[in-house]
């Protein structure tokens, strides 16, 4: 089982969360017991409770990262305060490498990339002076045969969300408040009243206009 582990953050008493604010937190608790009852849950244990992760937001972060948990057979629920799934903004592209990485993500990520990806129709990276008027070219570096393709943001969001179960999805759920209980669980209470409650949990806040 292979567990990535990002920057941490410890919850005390509860966090009021300001929408005014991006960021982006990794939730863990102080030991590596809930690692230890993954694996033997996975192992067959009849005592032993599966890890359950909470990821807060829908968007391309989230999507992979559950795509990610979901190959690995570790259990996830899927909050996104929207009523869909749903990306805004324009294109975008992965490199070689980020492509390698989606593969050891999930490689059914990867192929429904793939399935919406189109050539740039340019095979180099391209560094430019920008403090010249006509953005000379200053250096390329060539990264193969359709080896940097892109799609737009709501074409991969679109194919990439196909394959969240609709069982681990909970839609209109806009997280207020977040706090760390005694047992070390993280309870989330939402703006419509509900609660839930993870053991690790994933969020990303974006300013909100």
């Amino acid at each position: 089982m292979d567990i990535g582990y990002q920057s941490c953050q410890k919850l005390g008493a509860p966090t009021k969360l300001q929408p005014a604010v991006r960021s982006s937190v990794f939730l863990l608790p102080e030991t590596y017991s809930l690692v230890e009852r993954q694996i033997a849950f996975e192992m067959g244990s009849n005592s032993a409770e599966p890890l359950t992760v909470a990821i807060i937001g829908g968007g391309i972060t989230g999507i992979n990262l559950a795509l990610g948990l979901q190959a690995r057979n570790v259990h996830y629920t899927l909050f996104e305060r929207a009523n869909g799934f749903r990306e805004i903004g324009a294109g975008l592209g992965f490199s070689p490498n980020a492509e390698r990485a989606m593969n050891a993500l999930d490689p059914e990520l990867l192929a429904a990339y793939k399935r919406v990806a189109n050539p740039n129709g340019e095979d180099y990276f391209q560094w430019v002076d920008g403090c010249s008027e006509e953005n000379e070219l200053m250096y390329k570096l060539f990264v193969g045969k359709d080896g940097f393709q892109g799609c737009r943001r709501s074409d991969y969001l679109e194919e990439v969300s196909k394959l969240v179960p609709e069982g681990r999805v909970k839609f209109g759920k806009e997280i207020e408040l977040l706090s760390k209980e005694a047992d070390g669980k993280i309870r989330l209470v939402f703006r419509d009243g509900t609660t839930s409650e993870a053991d690790v949990g994933k969020l990303n806040l974006v300013k909100r206009k």
